[in-house]
């Protein structure tokens, strides 16, 4: 039997384990490594997995995830996945520093989305709270001949359920390309928004990459 204890004025709200057993050890999986497992409901394309929309069947590309009409969140998500996590409820925080202040965690353990554009596309660069994403280093990564950050407009409209600022780290939800930084390999355990400034999910890191599959790369200072 295990005690999980949260720092004071916090709530540990959920606690989800896996009773399939203990998830398989997971690598880091790049676009050009050819297809990948993606787990039930969700769909290889483009070196990454995108959920079918409800109704049409249609891929989602540029769509939002649906579950019975309405949003899915990263918590139906990771139920889907079948991972075990941790949903901890904290004041408001607006940065992933000021995450990583509230529950207690060096920067590295926390994950930040930050969303720029390539040419035009939407791509989503995971990095550990202290660092910056590098523009230039995701050009390159890329290919791409522009590189920028997105702008508010339209990250409302990319991330519909969430909270600006609170994006979870998981970019194949809404169908967008995901980089993870290789600021974040070191780590057994991460914890990021959970689309609220109010919510925080914890979970393992093996498992963290296994959902995300996203590409490693080294697109931070």
């Amino acid at each position: 039997m295990h005690t999980l204890l949260a720092p004071a004025g916090h709530r540990l709200t959920e606690v989800h384990t896996n009773l399939a057993g203990p998830s398989p050890k997971a690598e880091w999986s790049s676009a050009s490594e050819g297809p990948t497992l993606c787990p039930t409901g969700l769909m290889p394309e483009r070196g990454f997995c995108l959920y079918r929309r409800a109704g049409n069947g249609s891929m989602g590309g540029k769509g939002t995830p649906r579950k019975g009409g309405q949003t899915m969140t990263v918590i139906d998500f990771l139920k889907q996945a079948k991972v075990a996590y941790e949903v901890l409820e904290h004041p408001a925080a607006f940065t992933a520093q000021q995450v990583a202040a509230v529950e207690h965690e060096p920067g590295r353990f926390v994950a930040k989305a930050v969303i720029v554009k390539a040419d035009g596309e939407p791509v989503m660069c995971v990095v550990a709270a202290p660092r910056k994403v590098d523009l230039e280093k995701v050009r390159a990564h890329l290919g791409a001949g522009k590189v920028e950050l997105a702008e508010e407009a339209e990250l409302g409209r990319l991330f519909p359920d969430c909270e600006l600022g609170a994006e979870p780290p998981i970019g194949r939800m809404y169908g967008v390309r995901t980089l993870i930084d290789r600021s974040l390999e070191s780590a057994d355990h991460v914890v990021f928004a959970a689309g609220s400034h109010e919510k925080a999910v914890r979970m393992a890191m093996p498992d963290y990459r296994r959902v995300v599959e996203g590409e490693a790369a080294n697109v931070s200072v």
